[in-house]
C-alpha cells in the first residue's frame, strides 16, 4: 500500500499540469489571463462590474431624487436649511456609492481597490 503522503502529492501534482495545460493550450497568446485564470477573471470581471452599475445607479437616483426635493423644499418654503440638509445627506449617500462601485469594479478584476 502506498504511502497516503506521496498519493496526494501525486494528485496535487496531477491537478496542476492539467491547469497547466489548459493555460498553455489558450489560443490568447501574450495575455496573462489564459485558461482557467482568464475565465474566471472573466467572470468576476463581469459580476464586479454589474454590481458597480446597479450601485452607480442607484446611487444616483437618490442624489438626483434628493436634490429634486430639496429644490422644491427649498422654493415653496423658503426656507433653505431643510431642502440644502437633504440635498448634502442625498449627495453624500450618491458619493458613497460611487466609490463602493469604483472599489467593487477594481477588486473584480483584480486591481487595488484602496
Amino acid at each position: 500500500m502506498k504511502d497516503l503522503k506521496t498519493e496526494a502529492e501525486n494528485i496535487r501534482a496531477d491537478i496542476n499540469r492539467e491547469i497547466n495545460k489548459a493555460d498553455s493550450g489558450n489560443s490568447m497568446t501574450g495575455s496573462s489571463n489564459q485558461g482557467v485564470t482568464g475565465a474566471i477573471t472573466t467572470v468576476t470581471g463581469t459580476l464586479g462590474a454589474a454590481v458597480g452599475g446597479v450601485s452607480r445607479t442607484l446611487g444616483g437616483v437618490v442624489g438626483a431624487a434628493g436634490r429634486g426635493v430639496g429644490g422644491t423644499i427649498n422654493n415653496t418654503t423658503g426656507t433653505r436649511q431643510v431642502g440644502d440638509g437633504l440635498q448634502s445627506v442625498t449627495n453624500t449617500l450618491e458619493d458613497a456609492t460611487n466609490n463602493v462601485a469604483k472599489g467593487v469594479e477594481n477588486g473584480s478584476v483584480g486591481k487595488k481597490t484602496w
